[in-house]
């Protein structure tokens, strides 16, 4: 048998059969139409542009591990991108950071928005104990007296922590004539002892 391509069959438009299939290709058309105004819509084209953007190359080494007390700056901030553009940093420069490892992260925002989309970056920072030394002073006084005042020096604070000792004895009034250890205790409000490095001299009674 023979057939003709391209040419509409007539009782497609005449048949209720025919009649419904018209009808619901034109409600899917609709529907097609519909959904790719929405995106459009809501995303003013990028998100459909974005996929033709170019991801810039973001390089940022591990930097040198630092001692607690030393505030994020340029060594350790120094990310670097091929465009032009900003950086975002977090923790930010001038920063404090706990000792313990620590992520610095970066968002680098290309100054080239129609061709390049922003990335992120993440590396590690070794963030050392800072040392702490605390020394008992010597002290003396004769048997059956008193105690005199007690006291030494706290030495490698950082960052204004609020971290005291105070020194203590055991020799009492009437110890025998001895010398006696002079010890500190520290007091740590704040919590920060945990950054630190601690060593410690007695002194002498």
């Amino acid at each position: 048998h023979s057939h003709t391509h391209g040419v509409v069959d007539p009782s497609i438009a005449t048949t209720e059969r025919g009649i419904w299939a018209i009808k619901w290709s034109f409600v899917l058309l609709a529907v097609t139409a519909l959904l790719q105004f929405v995106v459009v819509y809501f995303s003013g084209s990028v998100a459909l542009l974005a996929v033709n953007r170019l991801v810039p190359a973001l390089t940022w080494n591990p930097p040198a591990a630092i001692t607690y007390g030393t505030t994020l700056g340029a060594a350790q901030l120094n990310a670097a991108a091929t465009p032009a553009g900003s950086y975002a940093y977090s923790p930010a420069a001038g920063t404090l950071l706990a000792a313990g490892t620590r992520t610095l992260n970066v968002t680098f925002t290309p100054s080239d928005s129609s061709v390049y989309v922003p990335t992120n970056r993440s590396v590690n920072l070794a963030v050392n104990p800072a040392a702490l030394t605390v020394t008992a002073s010597n002290a003396s006084r004769l048997y059956g007296a008193a105690n005199p005042p007690l006291g030494g020096t706290v030495a490698g604070l950082q960052g204004g922590d609020a971290i005291t000792a105070s020194f203590s004895t055991s020799a009492a009034t009437n110890s025998s004539v001895a010398s006696y250890l002079i010890t500190a205790t520290l007091s740590d409000p704040d919590g920060r002892l945990g950054n630190y490095a601690v060593s410690g001299t007695a002194g002498l009674l």
